[in-house]
């Protein structure tokens, strides 16, 4: 397969999952006490596909395919993987917090960006859910995992809220965030059972978007961290997650079902291996990212060996594929450079 150049926003996936990655081996480092710069060298790498991507695409934009381009957002597959772009720049925001603090930089950059994006995501909330509902040639063959990308970016406003906002001095937004976790557990319940439904009775999905079945595991994922991020104590001094704060049986139910889901993606590796290597693959990276980071969350409350093993085990798994997916990508671009 060769890389198509002219910019999609399907290309956002790999910027997503780097950083995301990124995030997943910044936590994971400081649970275990390491002295390691791998989350700044897979920060960096995200930073740049971010940088070049975006770009890129803006630049396009604004070109002569522009409109090719805009036709993007009236397909109905690729329409749905647009929260991918805000969804991306919260991430960064988080991926840059450390190093803003590190440096001594005002976080009021952070959290002024935070509510920019926020607005812009809560734009597209609006937008795609009423073109779901409204759209008389909208069919259920139309439904696909990207439609969780939405679901992703609402978790993750809740994430990135309780980590770049004083929720003490701006009280308010907590109430905010529990109004986005109790409408993404509403459309996770709603797409879930509906795409599941998809894929047992109609058609099932075409071999290269296999991959973005691994979405599955991102929703729930994020909403296990979200979760025990809400509801701890905001005005405690102790630490954010203290083994006194009890697992609500919700948090079991998205950990069980994200689980779930990885265990039945492996037993059908053949399935998925099928697809091949292609940019597609970078919709396994940010899932698996995702689900390791909530992994390193659950073992922290539950001061669990077995989690923290298991959440090793994804993140170098994440790296392999990480790797592989770059050394493809590098040798397609070479191959094209040379015809």
């Amino acid at each position: 397969m060769r890389i198509n150049y002219l910019p999609s926003i399907l290309y956002f996936g790999m910027p997503m999952g780097l950083i995301g990655t990124g995030l997943n081996a910044q936590h994971l480092t400081a649970q275990l006490d390491l002295d390691s710069n791998i989350a700044l060298w897979i920060l960096f790498y995200g930073w740049i596909s971010l940088a070049i991507v975006g770009s890129h695409y803006i630049k396009h934009l604004f070109g002569e395919v522009r409109t090719a381009m805009l036709q993007e957002w009236h397909d109905p597959f690729k329409r749905n993987f647009f929260p991918a772009i805000t969804l991306t720049l919260l991430l960064l925001l988080l991926s840059l917090k450390p190093y803003f603090e590190a440096l001594e930089i005002d976080q009021a950059w952070l959290s002024s960006g935070y509510f920019t994006i926020v607005t812009f995501h809560s734009i597209l909330n609006l937008k795609l859910i009423n073109n779901w509902l409204f759209r008389d040639d909208l069919s259920l063959r139309q439904h696909k995992p990207t439609w969780f990308v939405l679901l992703s970016g609402n978790f993750l406003v809740i994430i990135s809220g309780v980590k770049l906002v004083d929720l003490q001095d701006f009280p308010v937004w907590n109430e905010v965030l529990w109004l986005f976790f109790s409408m993404s557990l509403f459309l996770w319940l709603v797409f879930t059972v509906s795409l599941f439904y998809r894929l047992l009775f109609t058609s099932p999905l075409q071999v290269t978007m296999r991959p973005s079945l691994f979405i599955f595991l991102a929703p729930p994922s994020l909403g296990v961290i979200a979760s025990l991020l809400l509801t701890q104590d905001i005005t405690a001094s102790q630490p954010l997650l203290s083994e006194s704060l009890a697992i609500s049986p919700l948090t079991w139910i998205l950990y069980g079902f994200a689980t779930l889901m990885l265990l039945l993606w492996v037993t059908l590796v053949r399935f998925f291996y099928q697809s091949g290597l292609s940019m597609a693959g970078w919709a396994y990276i940010y899932p698996m990212a995702a689900y390791g980071l909530a992994t390193q969350y659950m073992a922290m409350q539950l001061n669990s060996s077995l989690l923290l093993i298991g959440s090793v085990s994804v993140f170098i798994f994440v790296l392999i594929l990480t790797s592989l997916l770059t050394a493809w990508l590098i040798k397609q671009s070479l191959q094209k450079v040379i015809d």
